[in-house]
């Protein structure tokens, strides 16, 4: 003999949403050019070696950048300006009064 059930509940099904977590690695504070790049390159889920690739430099450059290995020079800026899309926040330069 097989029993076939329906139950009929007034409780409609649950889904329960939560925010994604960010990445360890994602930093707590936006203090340096390199915390900016890194959470950059978290939010769009790329590793260190596919952004080097990305923007057409050596390997192990966003990893210099986002350690603080690297001094800000105009190159490092250029890259990472490349990256973001916009020159960094970080820097707080007022975009209105650059020419050219």
């Amino acid at each position: 003999m097989v029993w076939n059930f329906t139950v009929c509940t007034p409780i409609p099904p649950l889904s329960l949403k939560h925010p994604k977590s960010k990445h360890f690695r994602y930093p707590t504070e936006i203090l340096t050019v390199g915390d900016e790049v890194r959470a950059e390159r978290i939010n769009r889920g790329l590793t260190q070696h596919q952004a080097d690739e990305l923007i057409d430099t050596h390997k192990g450059f966003f990893n210099e950048l986002e350690m603080g290995k690297r001094d800000n020079t105009i190159y490092v800026l250029y890259k990472a300006t490349r990256f973001l899309g916009y020159i960094p926040k970080t820097l707080q330069i007022d975009e209105t009064t650059l020419g050219g």
